[in-house]
């Protein structure tokens, strides 16, 4: 290699030895962290990029730094003593609220609480412990262009003093629409199908707050597009802090969609002097909508995949301003929607698919047709009644049919055995909970199943099995579960039992019979299965007679099929 081409190697390697993180020269990052090995994590990460990394050993020294000089960015560790990382953010966004200056939170805790702590004192970002360097990059690169951008438009709105005051109105509610998307993204929970409640989250971003929020529209249409090609939807306007709905629904055919929605995933807009007379108004809109809205000065009209929406009436004239903007919520409100749809439908195939699972556990028990039905009801009724989250109810009511998946392992003789099982036999079946556990493996979609499988033969007073768990050892969807397994035993026909009456059963549960103990089941549970027990005679008689779902014919049919 000649000395130019050896001159021109060190001068690229210099040049990637300090690649740039933003637009505005080298950065300085200050990591306020009290364990020294972060910090000099973060500095070996960054050694390749054009930033000088900082440390502070407390909140106390951060402050005084950023005192001194301010930073381009902070990485703040949240779990540090005498003044934790909540704290120090919030001095931070509090005495330099001017400097823009971005925090990533860098914490090993992963729970929502601690999350929505942060974004309340002022947290921009979060990073997981321990620290992943591509992701450490990613995240201080979206923090610097974030602070950069705050940066310009805060140069931009100092020098647009002179401009009319509705300008300076779209920047913010422009920001406030960005920050809004962005938090909507982080609490959006795909499970939760409440459209109304997402509805009304994205129409308090979108609706005016006030006379003097001219950016914003009065009265928004919202609807959602049918199988049959129109829409169906409500009108909203704004009555205080509240976001009040019109009676409704109002429902637009296809010919009239066509009319008041454009081509999709365009916009469309108008002003009063551009609309014409009362009669363009009355060919666009119906009756009903004129009433709502009143005396109509503009409206802006878009709709995009299963969502339309048409907002009237903003404070000031409409433009390409309006227009973009609510052709972003209008996106944000679709993505959303389709990300709920999707889960929705993956979330069924994964039910069908734990169903299918339940039911070929069936095949060597078949007088427990509907048992697994049932059991699924009873939760429910159960988890409803202790106060469980909706989410735990959403889980056991799909879950609790896998409670004796193990039992695929068991010989059909046994399972079938008229009379008392012998030692051998008995061993057998008391393996079926641990079969259960190993089949469902460790994937977290089917933690609560696992647990039920495992554990619904545990005792509350540690005489059941296979491990002989006791009271709190058990987990709570086991303990929920075992008293929904007994009541419907005792009720169904087996093999080696006469079908009890309701009445019967309850007695036995609540009061024993010398197998079957009050002891066995967790008090809470129990009081509200007493409480409750009309709701499980109803289940009973719903799905006693009620072909069961892929039921196969008996397997001797089958072998001479």
């Amino acid at each position: 290699m000649g000395d130019n081409d050896a001159q021109i190697s060190k001068q690229n390697a210099a040049a990637i030895a300090t690649r740039p993180l933003w637009g505005r020269g080298r950065a300085r990052c200050l990591v306020v962290d009290d364990e020294s090995s972060a910090i000099e994590v973060v500095r070996a990460t960054l050694a390749s990029w054009d930033v000088e990394v900082v440390g502070a050993s407390s909140g106390r020294e951060a402050l005084e730094m950023i005192a001194q000089e301010t930073p381009d960015c902070v990485i703040l560790d949240i779990m540090m003593p005498a003044m934790d990382g909540f704290d120090v953010c919030k001095k931070i966004k509090e005495r330099w609220s001017d400097e823009h200056i971005p925090v990533v939170m860098l914490t090993a805790l992963t729970g929502r609480r601690e999350r929505v702590r942060a974004w309340d004192v002022g947290a921009d970002d979060f990073l997981q412990k321990p620290i992943q360097p591509m992701e450490l990059v990613a995240r201080l690169r979206s923090s610097l262009v974030s602070r950069e951008l705050n940066q310009k438009l805060a140069e931009k709105v100092q020098a647009l003093e002179v401009v009319e005051k509705s300008r300076v109105q779209e920047l913010r509610h422009l920001t406030e629409f960005l920050t809004f998307a962005d938090r909507s993204l982080w609490y959006f929970d795909p499970n939760r199908r409440d459209d109304e409640a997402h509805c009304q989250m994205l129409l308090q971003q979108l609706i005016q707050r006030g006379p003097k929020d001219v950016t914003r529209p009065a009265v928004v249409l919202m609807a959602t597009k049918m199988e049959q090609g129109g829409y169906q939807g409500f009108l909203y306007t704004r009555d205080g802090a509240e976001i009040r709905r019109y009676l409704g629904p109002l429902t637009i055919t296809k010919k009239r969609a066509s009319v008041l929605f454009p081509p999709d995933g365009e916009v469309v807009y108008a002003n009063q002097n551009t609309m014409g007379q009362d009669d363009v108004l009355s060919y666009r809109f119906d009756r009903f909508i004129r009433r709502a809205v009143g005396p109509m000065q503009n409206y802006v009209s878009c709709a995009l995949d299963t969502v339309g929406v048409v907002a009237f009436n903003y404070g000031s004239e409409v433009g390409g301003f309006a227009a973009h903007l609510l052709r972003s919520f209008v996106l944000h409100s679709s993505v959303l929607r389709r990300l709920a749809n999707q889960a929705h439908e993956t979330e069924e195939a994964f039910v069908v698919a734990i169903e299918t699972l339940a039911r070929a556990s069936e095949a060597n028990d078949e007088d427990t047709a509907n048992h697994l039905t049932r059991v699924n009801e009873y939760s429910r009724v159960l988890a409803l009644a202790l106060g469980c989250s909706e989410e735990f109810v959403r889980q056991i009511h799909y879950s609790a049919q896998m409670h004796d998946v193990g039992k695929i392992h068991v010989p059909r003789e046994i399972l079938r055995k008229p009379g008392r099982l012998t030692d051998d036999e008995w061993a057998s079946m008391i393996e079926h909970p641990v079969y259960g556990a190993r089949i469902l493996g460790e994937a977290p979609a089917l933690a609560m199943a696992r647990e039920i499988a495992l554990c619904h033969h545990e005792k509350y007073d540690g005489s059941g099995y296979p491990r002989g768990l006791k009271e709190m050892q058990i987990p709570l969807s086991a303990r929920i579960v075992s008293v929904a397994d007994v009541y419907d035993a005792l009720r169904s026909s087996r093999p080696y039992k006469e079908e009890f009456t309701h009445e019967k059963s309850i007695d036995i549960i609540l009061n024993g019979d010398g197998r079957v103990e009050p002891s066995h089941f967790d008090p809470d549970v129990l009081a509200v299965f007493q409480v409750r027990q009309d709701e499980f005679k109803r289940i009973y008689a719903e799905f006693r007679d009620a072909p069961s779902r892929l039921q196969a014919a008996p397997l001797e049919k089958q072998a001479n099929g």
